[in-house]
């Protein structure tokens, strides 16, 4: 165990030793976008093939998760991920604003916090949210990078306001609901499932939790099991109500991706049409982050992966799009695998107004699984992939020129599709603020 943690603290050295920052912050005069210093282009998108090459061997198998650290305590980052409210202001507008918000800071600042998260080792989610944001060209979004970035990486660490792990273990339901979107209302919002008694392996699931937290101090950081990141798989070749998580051969289910997505897209709702703008954009960086789940293979196969005994084996390309040793790629040369991509390629989106209230959660349904229907195509350590070329699996995992061909598909995908979700979401809050009455919220 010493010589694993011994090498687990050289790695993490290793990895903050070569991280190089990718911005520049403007001089005097504000700029509107976060600039970007870094060169990068897309390289050739290979087919779906399988390849048999030299299996990886990378210290990468050591990092936890696909994001970045939690936020020190006393940033602004740290307030936005425990759902304290912040605006981001120009410096015009910081007279006016010390009338009514007593939260604030300027966008210089906002621009220091940004870097200071895409400069930190395995920042993967919140690179994608910052180049999802920047593609999406709104003005709003722009804004509130730093809350979408946030919300992005505080999704693996926190729950959202009120709710704990209990709430994320489900069960088949007893009724038979006739569609999915009657299975999504019905559970929606979380505080309104029916209660249920939990089985031996969902309580000794829950208790070593629990104990765990204990060992750890409390420590968000250090916690490993009891997040939320159990319920960021959709599985949806399964039956109707059982597409999260399995664990134990389905002994203790969880909830999934597509109904906590909703869950979110509720409380966003809520947040915004009460003028809450702050708090929404941080909900929707947690929407972002699970769009961006759906783009890994693992996480639409119910192939489980964790740093612990409990959790399985690591999925390979989570963590390879964390490394920064992939040979002949244009990008810093220091710089993650995963900044290999960025928007610059990128059509920016435009909003979908077909997304209205009395649709949305067929709307969703159908923007969610057309992703999943795309990212199903391709295998993870532990699962095949619905491609012919993607049947081959190795108790090794996957190689490095197999997670390369399939973050050139996925990646751009999941930036491309993380704006089209950020500008819906606006769009829909501003369309339903110039109809609301200001009695009550529709659609939430």
């Amino acid at each position: 165990m010493a010589s694993v943690a011994i090498k687990a603290k050289e790695c993490a050295q290793r990895i903050k030793d070569e991280v190089k920052s990718l911005f520049r912050i403007g001089g005097p005069q504000l700029q509107l976008a976060f600039s970007y210093a870094g060169a990068a282009s897309f390289g050739p998108v290979g087919p779906l093939v399988e390849q048999h090459l030299k299996p990886a061997d990378y210290c990468g198998h050591i990092s936890k998760f696909d994001t970045g650290p939690f936020p020190e305590k006393g940033t602004p980052s740290r307030g936005l991920a425990e759902w304290e409210p912040l605006h981001i202001l120009y410096p015009n507008e910081i007279n006016d604003a010390r009338k009514g918000w007593k939260r604030f800071i300027e966008m210089k600042e906002a621009q220091k916090e940004v870097k200071k998260m895409l400069e930190a080792p395995g920042a993967c989610h919140e690179y994608i949210a910052y180049e999802a944001a920047k593609l999406s060209r709104d003005e709003s979004a722009i804004r509130y990078t730093l809350h979408i970035m946030v919300g992005a990486g505080a999704e693996d660490y926190v729950f959202m306001p009120g709710e704990t792990l209990d709430d994320l273990f489900v069960k088949k339901p007893a009724v038979k609901y006739k569609s999915r979107e009657e299975y999504a209302r019905a559970i929606v919002p979380l505080s309104e499932r029916e209660p249920e008694v939990p089985s031996l392996l969902k309580s000794m699931f829950w208790l070593v939790a629990k104990i765990w937290k204990k060992i750890t101090g409390g420590s968000i950081q250090d916690d490993a099991i009891n997040r939320p990141y159990m319920a960021h798989f959709y599985d949806n070749s399964r039956e109707e109500g059982d597409r999260g998580l399995n664990v134990q051969h389905g002994e203790i289910k969880f909830q999934s991706a597509l109904d906590r997505f909703k869950a979110y897209w509720k409380l966003a709702t809520i947040y915004y049409q009460k003028g809450e703008k702050s708090k929404a954009y941080v909900a929707l960086g947690h929407m972002v982050h699970l769009v961006s789940d759906m783009h890994v293979p693992a996480h639409v196969h119910n192939d489980i992966h964790g740093p612990t005994i409990l959790l399985g084996k690591l999925d390979s390309l989570e963590q390879w799009a964390k490394r920064s040793d992939y040979p002949h790629i244009q990008r810093g040369e220091k710089d993650m695998n995963i900044k290999i991509w960025s928007s610059a390629s990128l059509v920016p989106p435009h909003p979908d107004a077909s997304w209205v209230p009395e649709n949305i959660d067929e709307k969703i349904d159908s923007f969610i699984n057309g992703i999943v229907n795309v990212t199903r195509q391709f295998k993870s350590v532990d699962a095949e992939g619905d491609a012919p070329g993607q049947k081959v699996l190795s108790r090794k995992g996957l190689t490095d020129d197999e997670c390369y061909n399939q973050a050139a598909h996925l990646i751009p995908l999941a930036i491309q599709n993380s704006s089209q979700l950020i500008v819906n979401f606006i769009d829909y809050q501003r369309r339903l603020e110039s109809r609301s009455t200001g009695s009550d919220v529709a659609g939430a």
